[in-house]
């Protein structure tokens, strides 16, 4: 847990919803004319040494499968990254580049980004098949409730000083890395089940833990956490780490022609579909 908790970090993004007018896209308007935005956190882990982090499609992809978003995005709409980060323990937030995003085309809620941070541990992935594990123990590392988990456990007087110092959310989590206060959060449970596309295990997660680590008893990555069932935390769902072997194959050539530097993250989502 200490070692690998250093791989996994804290997704930070926001997109906005833009719409053409006079012969150009400009941002939706809230009620009060301010532009639209939703805000929301996920979690990744590294997965190879050149920065590729694995996490889930709606995190990477927040609009994916929304019901909330879908009718507006069939009006014609188009979304945007107003934000995009990764931080890591240790490491200030680190800005994604969306169109080195590639997301897994059947289905699977799976989505890979690079993002090149120094000194990150690579998670090691198990490649046979887990289903041997069930009733085993299990372990999820991620970021449930994004900054409400890490508010809660860290010192007082560290949550003061961050928040004196910080102006909106990105700042917030810049004050709280500075104060070594970006820690994943591990929960412990039981494998119950494995189904060819599913974990079902009892270890507590919830919004903001999708896209975490789901570790086997040998310290493995068996799975990608994902979802949970509402209202009952005895069953909550990982993607089996076999199910990305696809994905992480068709981003090796995408990671070889990565530039050192990361580009702007405030660009059209569209370039990454």
């Amino acid at each position: 847990m200490d070692t690998f908790s250093k791989g996994v970090c804290l997704i930070h993004g926001g997109f906005t919803l833009k719409e053409m007018r006079d012969g150009r896209r400009v941002p939706v308007e809230d009620k009060d004319g301010t532009p639209f935005e939703i805000e929301y956190f996920g979690s990744g882990f590294q997965v190879d040494a050149r920065g590729l982090i694995l996490t889930n499609r709606h995190v990477a992809e927040p609009w994916w499968n929304d019901d909330a978003v879908a009718p507006l995005l069939a009006r014609g709409l188009t979304p945007e990254f107003t934000t995009l980060t990764a931080t890591f323990p240790g490491h200030g937030p680190a800005e994604v580049d969306p169109s080195t995003i590639r997301t897994s085309r059947d289905g699977v809620d799976l989505a890979v980004f690079v993002v090149r941070v120094d000194s990150v541990p690579v998670l090691p992935l198990r490649q046979d098949h887990v289903r041997e594990l069930a009733g085993q123990g299990i372990m999820l590392l991620g970021y449930p409730t994004g900054l409400g988990a890490i508010l809660a456990r860290a010192e007082p007087d560290v949550v003061e000083d961050a928040l004196s110092a910080a102006k909106d959310t990105e700042g917030l989590i810049r004050e709280l890395s500075a104060r070594d206060a970006i820690r994943p959060l591990p929960t412990h449970g039981t494998l119950n089940e494995v189904t060819d596309s599913k974990l079902v295990y009892d270890a507590v997660t919830t919004s903001g833990g999708s896209g975490g680590p789901v570790f086997g008893p040998d310290g493995s990555v068996i799975g990608v956490n994902f979802a949970m069932l509402r209202g009952f935390q005895g069953s909550n769902f990982g993607i089996p780490i076999r199910l990305a072997r696809p994905l992480l194959d068709k981003a090796e050539e995408m990671i070889m022609n990565q530039p050192t530097q990361n580009g702007d993250p405030k660009r059209s989502a569209q370039e990454h579909r």
